[in-house]
């Protein structure tokens, strides 16, 4: 991996450990149960939870576990989820695995249950927003509205390419959505 790759993955995840504590204190629904980052056990297991079913951390939840996939950001707070959608390598995207895995989630195959999106302070010092998904509700309704044909903005990020999905955009949709706001200091559920 290159060293800017890592850096840029080191430094989302540091910002994202400052987002789930906020998310537990304030949204009933994410809980207040312990999470653990997986990348901090490097390993099969590990890299298998990682790569093969997205899950950035984990949290222990009513005697069992849920899994967490998680974007960080600095800068502007867009209020988007983005969602990897091309890479150069050619290789399966996270838009790919996720509906694979969603449509055979009665196979057992794993996916996180939350997708998580913080957005940090330029120098990454305050969380300013969060916003917070199902991850099985979410990429279901991206592909089936891209289906019917409504068109996703695609952003490049230097060899990949990302889906945005507007998070006033996806509270129309009725399904769960949870945004935490630090600037007002007010959660807003939907």
């Amino acid at each position: 991996m290159h060293k800017d790759v890592r850096r840029d993955m080191s430094q989302g995840l540091a910002d994202l450990k400052k987002g789930l504590p906020l998310l537990q204190q304030h949204c009933p629904e994410f809980g207040a149960g312990l999470c653990t980052f997986v990348s901090e056990y490097p390993g099969t297991i590990a890299g298998d939870l990682d790569a093969l079913s997205g899950f950035d951390a984990y949290q222990r939840w009513q005697g069992g576990m849920r899994g967490i996939a998680g974007r960080a950001q600095r800068g502007r707070v867009r209020r988007t989820f983005t969602i990897q959608t091309g890479r150069a390598t050619g290789m399966d995207t996270e838009y790919r695995k996720r509906v694979h895995a969603i449509r055979h989630r009665t196979e057992g195959l794993m996916y996180p249950y939350w997708h998580a999106h913080a957005y940090l302070s330029d120098d990454g010092s305050q969380v300013q927003a969060i916003g917070l998904v199902k991850t099985e509700e979410l990429f279901s309704w991206v592909y089936q509205r891209e289906k019917a044909g409504y068109v996703f903005q695609r952003i490049p990020a230097g060899r990949e390419t990302f889906l945005a999905v507007s998070w006033d955009f996806y509270k129309h949709s009725g399904l769960y959505f949870f945004e935490y706001v630090a600037v007002a200091e007010k959660a807003l559920v939907s």
